[in-house]
């Protein structure tokens, strides 16, 4: 249940980095998995994903390379 939140969480983050979410054609899914080995608050743990998807997207858009025609910010 708790992975399932999750990853509801996880759509927080890209909503703060990519504007507009949940169109009909962006295809944004997130997965969460637990293993259970460290015990921590949901609510760390999910504060925490907000932010680190925020800052993968974020990271990964100053990182794309140009592919074909489409232009990329890393050239």
């Amino acid at each position: 249940v708790e992975a399932k939140r999750l990853a509801q969480r996880a759509h927080d983050g890209m909503a703060l980095a990519v504007r507009p979410l949940h169109t009909s054609f962006d295809g944004d899914t997130a997965f969460a998995l637990a293993t259970g080995q460290v015990a921590a608050s949901f609510d760390l743990v999910a504060n925490m994903a907000v932010a680190l998807v925020a800052d993968a997207i974020r990271n990964a858009v100053r990182a794309a390379a140009t592919v074909g025609p489409v232009a990329g910010l890393a050239g």
